[in-house]
């Protein structure tokens, strides 16, 4: 295995995640916490508790520190993060770029869907593959998952239609209130700030009222949430497993997650 840190480092480990990981291979802190920056670990160190007995390099916990720095540099530095990401985006989706889509915005939202299931920065270009364009569902791995997730195809297919009326008929009450945001914006030059805030506002009460949509129609078809969740998401996505239904139609918008589940 990979014996020095610039091994780590070739691998774009954030170097506080390697500090972090480093400095836990000999010296452990009073209480459970694990997870320090720099600064924090010089407060803490103390040579009483230093370990005597051989480090074991466990690469697992090094992409598991890896992955609670991320998280903290996305909620303090979501500007630096957005940096190391973009030059990983162009490169993977240059059609997408040329087209001007991969704004800073547009890539501090991907960053923020994404950042509780990074072990590493890279990651994130596989991570967030479906809000560039949609899964590829005829491969025989999606064939095969496909198979597993629809346990009761007439009943699965039932409720994903359902499901698919309530986004619709959510979608144009949705629209409705936009259209009376937009002409209040109008004869009010509101604040960006505020303006932001409103966003975030409308984003957490889609997101509520997708997750009531679901309630409703595994209360109306007496299929498991999970059980409908799991092939939207696998439709949506092409994966089983990941962000809850509500954030991915959140990010994706009410009218491409429809597509997708027609």
């Amino acid at each position: 295995g990979d014996v020095s840190v610039d091994a780590y480092i070739d691998k774009k480990y954030l170097p506080e995640a390697i500090v972090n990981f480093v400095a836990f291979l000999g010296w452990s802190p009073e209480g459970t916490k694990e997870v320090f920056s720099m600064d924090e670990l010089i407060k803490e160190f103390s040579l009483e508790r230093v370990h005597k007995g051989g480090a074991v390099v466990n690469s697992k916990k090094l992409a598991w520190f890896n992955s609670q720095h991320i998280r903290r540099k996305c909620e303090t530095d979501l500007p630096q993060v957005v940096q190391q990401v973009r030059p990983l985006m162009h490169t993977a989706y240059p059609a997408v770029a040329a087209q001007g889509v991969l704004t800073d915005e547009f890539l501090g939202h991907l960053v923020g869907l994404a950042k509780h299931r990074l072990d590493r920065i890279e990651d994130i270009v596989e991570r967030v593959a479906y809000m560039i364009e949609p899964p590829n569902l005829s491969t025989p791995d999606a064939h095969q998952l496909r198979q597993t997730l629809w346990k009761n195809h007439n009943d699965t297919d039932t409720a994903i239609q359902a499901f698919r009326e309530q986004l619709t008929t959510l979608h144009h009450s949705q629209q409705h209130q936009q259209e009376q945001q937009q002409q209040h914006q109008q004869h009010h030059h509101q604040h960006q700030q505020l303006q932001q805030q409103q966003q975030q506002h409308a984003t957490h009460q889609l997101q509520q009222q997708v997750q009531t949509a679901i309630e409703h129609v595994c209360a109306a078809s007496s299929i498991a949430p999970k059980d409908l969740c799991r092939p939207i998401r696998f439709l949506l996505t092409g994966r089983s497993e990941g962000e809850s239904v509500a954030e991915i139609i959140a990010a994706l918008g009410i009218p491409q997650s429809v597509a997708r589940l027609t």
